[in-house]
């Protein structure tokens, strides 16, 4: 006669019931470390449900490549980056993790922190965890089965090397992904080399650590700081890869949607700021609130240019008379992917400005010159042809004198910045008019309002070129006077 089996004991159905309430939920799990591990209360609002969320679904496999834009101090390093390596090792001691940041000691921190929670009594009681005996390292370190090799951590900052380490598994559960946050430090934001370097190794080299194309999943969180930063990299034509973008702005500018239930005009966090205090962090500073706090790398109304100063004008308005120049920006590097070329047409009559056309193409040197001749054709009343002395200006200014009458080097001396403050009042005065039938109109008044985080800057270049020629040459001043 067969004995029936043990009646477990009241604290061994305890402990398996909460074993399984940590192991379905990310949120749960994360409260429970908090409460029980660091032994503080975890301040808990609407946004982590959200964020745990998104990341049970990347655990599920029903999202591979999530982006998270959110302000800074705001949980989600201890949510996307800690808590979800220690729930996933507490599923699978099997997961393996890259892990990147911009700074290589806060990647090796957060490292070390869920290795240490793993190895916890509390942990440990719930989950048993081996490790290899030579993981003391923050930068790499392993799980063990059996005494073998089987999950672990790398993690360094987003510029440093990554060797012999690759993450998630080639099964088809989930074994780990590649978690990035914050690749970019705010002071670099402005580096066009910096920005540039940390998102060609995203295509070069982060995404070839993934063991598995088709499955493992990369989790991105940042706070904006630039256009061209990496969600905007990745969210443009950067990468080949679809992201699901889950966007939790510090005020709701828009009122409801399907992750954030938001009024229009409510705060994030209320806990962690009230509207009044955010509303003078922007007052403050305008530039920073909007990137690292709305998640949109420049003001809403413009950072130097605003948007309220931008006059348009009807074809059929254009003054007849006056004068029409044309200002190139040829800024393309031979031997490389070409950059832009913009060559714009600028009218000028008594006090104003009018941007009439313009070109904006990836093009070479040839290709260059003959689009000068094509708008040259177009507006024959062109009398003047403004290049940039710098970079491939120089041969293209040597050979379009060959061809046409009027062509002038600009060498400018001043920052880009400067330039675009010194048109500014031209701006502001309501002296420059754009083209409102321009089938480019919204990315050049993008690239105007988003300057200088904006992710290109050659229609600003070609504007700032003209204007500043006209503000300082002697015969436009005389002729403003002579004509008003």
């Amino acid at each position: 006669m067969n004995n029936p089996p043990p009646v477990p004991s009241r604290e061994t159905i305890k402990k398996e019931l909460l074993k399984r309430r940590l192991e379905s939920s990310l949120l749960e799990f994360t409260k429970w470390k908090f409460e029980t591990i660091r032994k503080t209360p975890f301040l808990m609002n609407w946004h982590h449900a959200v964020i745990a969320r998104e990341l049970e679904e990347v655990f599920a496999g029903l999202t591979q490549f999530l982006l998270i834009t959110i302000p800074p101090r705001y949980t989600k390093t201890e949510i996307a980056v800690k808590s979800f390596m220690e729930w996933s090792f507490a599923l699978n001691p099997r997961s393996k993790f890259l892990h990147l940041s911009y700074s290589d000691d806060l990647a090796l921190d957060n490292s070390s922190e869920v290795r240490d929670t793993l190895m916890t009594e509390e942990f440990q009681d719930l989950w048993k965890l081996d490790f290899k005996a030579d993981s003391k390292s923050k930068k790499k370190w392993y799980t063990a089965i059996n005494g073998n090799k089987a999950g672990g951590v790398y993690a360094t900052s987003t510029g440093g090397q990554i060797t012999g380490f690759g993450a998630g598994g080639i099964g088809s559960q989930f074994e780990g992904a590649i978690i990035i946050d914050d690749p970019l430090k705010p002071e670099d934001a402005r580096s066009e080399t910096v920005r540039r370097n940390i998102n060609d190794r995203f295509n070069n080299t982060i995404k070839s650590r993934m063991n598995n194309p088709s499955k493992t999943p990369i989790i991105v969180i940042m706070q904006r700081l630039h256009e061209d930063d990496m969600a905007g990299f990745l969210l443009g034509e950067g990468s080949e890869f679809v992201f699901k973008h889950l966007n939790l702005p510090a005020i709701n500018e828009d009122g409801p949607n399907d992750y954030d239930p938001r009024e229009r005009g409510a705060a994030l966090w209320p806990q962690k700021h009230s509207v009044e205090q955010l509303e003078r962090m922007q007052a403050k500073s305008p530039d920073t609130y909007a990137g690292q706090y709305q998640q949109r790398p420049a003001p809403k109304e413009g950072k130097i240019i605003k948007k309220a100063w931008i006059k348009h004008f009807q074809p059929h308005q254009l003054p007849k008379g006056g004068m029409t120049a044309l200002s190139v920006d040829a800024n393309f590097k031979e031997g490389k992917k070409n950059d832009y070329v913009v060559i714009q047409v600028w009218k000028q009559f008594k006090a104003n400005f009018y941007l009439v056309d313009q070109v904006r193409k990836k093009m070479g040197f040839t290709e260059t010159i003959v689009w000068v001749a094509n708008m040259l054709k177009k507006y024959p009343e062109i009398f003047e042809i403004l290049v940039e002395d710098k970079a491939n200006g120089s041969a293209i200014i040597d050979v379009l004198k060959r061809k046409f009458p009027g062509v002038i080097a600009i060498n400018p001396k001043e920052s880009k910045e400067a330039r675009l403050q010194a048109v500014a009042p031209a701006w502001e005065a309501g002296n420059v008019f754009v083209n409102a039938k321009a089938n480019w109109i919204e990315e050049f008044t993008s690239e105007l309002l988003f300057f200088p985080n904006a992710r290109h800057d050659d229609q600003v270049d070609a504007m700032t070129q003209y204007i500043n020629k006209k503000r300082l040459d002697s015969n436009y001043s005389l002729e403003a006077i002579l004509t008003l």
